[in-house]
C-alpha cells in the first residue's frame, strides 16, 4: 500500500484512511488500464459480450502490459513529463500499480510519485468537466449519452461506514475546538480527490523531474543534502553462487525490482 504521512495519533484511523485511499488510487490506475485493454480489444474485433463480462483480473494480463510500448507510450505522453525515457515508463507505472496492491506500506520512487500526481488531477479534470456545463451543452442537450437521471459525478467519494464514524470521532477527540464543519473539512481531506494531492505525498520533491532528468537529480549536490534518491538503489541486488569446489561467491546485477514486489503472496 501507498504510506501516508499520518495525520492522527488515533491509529485505527490512520489505517482507515490508508485503505480507503489506496483503494480509490487502486481503482483509478484499473480504469487506466481497463481502457488500454478494452480499446486493444476493440481494434482487434474481440470486444464482445464474453470480454465485457470478464472481471478485471479475467481480462488483464498484467505482465504483458508491462512489455507493451504501445501503452509505455500512452502513459509517457499523458502521466509522465517530456522526454522521459519511454523504456522506463511501463516500470514505473506498474511498479506503483503493485505497489498500491502490496500488503505492506512503501513510498513510491520520484518517477511514481510524479505519475501518481498526475494520474489524481488528470481525473479531477475529467470528472469536473463532466460536470460542467460545456459538457451539458455537447452531449445533454442532444440526448446523446445520458439522460437526466444518470448519476452525478462527483470528486467526493464517502469512507464506508461503519468507519467513516471512526473517523470522525478520532477527529472530535484528537481536536475538541473544532466545530462540525472543520470536522468536516478534516474527513474531506481523504474523500474528495481534489485533496489527494495534500494527504498523499510526504514532499514536492518529483516535480523536479520537470526540470531535471533522475541521472541529474540524483548526482546533484541537492541529493546529497536531501536524500531526494537513494544513491544505493533498492533493485540492485545480491546472488549467492556456489563453484564446483564449494566456494561461495556473490555478484551484484540490476533488475527492475521493488521491495514490494519481494512480498511473500
Amino acid at each position: 500500500m501507498l504510506m501516508l504521512p499520518p495525520y492522527f495519533k488515533d491509529e485505527e484511523a490512520n489505517k482507515i484512511v490508508t485503505r480507503f485511499v489506496n483503494k480509490r488510487l487502486l481503482d483509478l490506475m484499473q480504469e487506466i488500464i481497463l481502457d488500454e485493454v478494452s480499446w486493444n480489444l476493440a481494434m482487434a474485433g474481440q470486444l464482445n459480450n464474453d470480454a465485457a463480462s470478464q472481471n478485471f483480473d479475467e481480462l488483464v494480463d498484467i505482465e504483458s502490459l508491462i512489455y507493451d510500448m504501445d501503452f509505455a507510450e500512452n502513459i509517457s505522453m499523458t502521466y509522465l513529463p517530456d522526454n522521459y525515457p519511454i523504456e522506463r515508463a511501463n516500470y514505473n507505472f506498474f511498479g506503483l500499480y503493485k505497489l498500491l496492491k502490496a500488503k505492506k506500506e512503501y513510498v513510491p520512487e520520484l518517477a511514481m510519485e510524479y505519475i501518481l500526481y498526475h494520474i489524481i488531477y488528470s481525473a479531477v479534470g475529467e470528472i469536473e468537466l463532466i460536470g460542467s456545463e460545456e459538457w451539458e451543452e455537447i452531449f445533454y442537450d442532444d440526448q446523446v449519452f445520458w439522460d437526466e437521471e444518470d448519476e452525478d459525478y462527483s470528486t467526493v467519494i464517502n469512507i464506508p461506514e461503519p468507519d467513516r464514524t471512526a473517523v470522525l470521532n478520532a477527529i472530535r477527540n484528537e481536536n475538541p475546538n473544532f466545530s462540525e464543519e472543520e470536522i468536516e473539512e478534516t474527513i474531506n481531506l481523504f474523500e474528495d480527490l481534489r485533496e489527494y494531492g495534500n494527504v498523499c505525498f510526504w514532499d514536492t520533491d518529483f516535480t523536479l523531474l520537470d526540470k531535471y532528468t533522475e541521472e541529474e537529480i540524483k548526482n546533484s549536490e541537492l541529493n546529497e543534502r536531501m536524500g531526494i534518491i537513494d544513491m544505493e538503489r533498492s533493485n540492485i541486488i545480491k546472488i549467492p553462487f556456489g563453484d564446483r569446489n564449494g566456494k561461495s561467491a556473490s555478484i551484484k546485477t540490476e533488475f527492475l525490482i521493488n521491495q514490494w514486489d519481494l512480498e511473500e503472496e
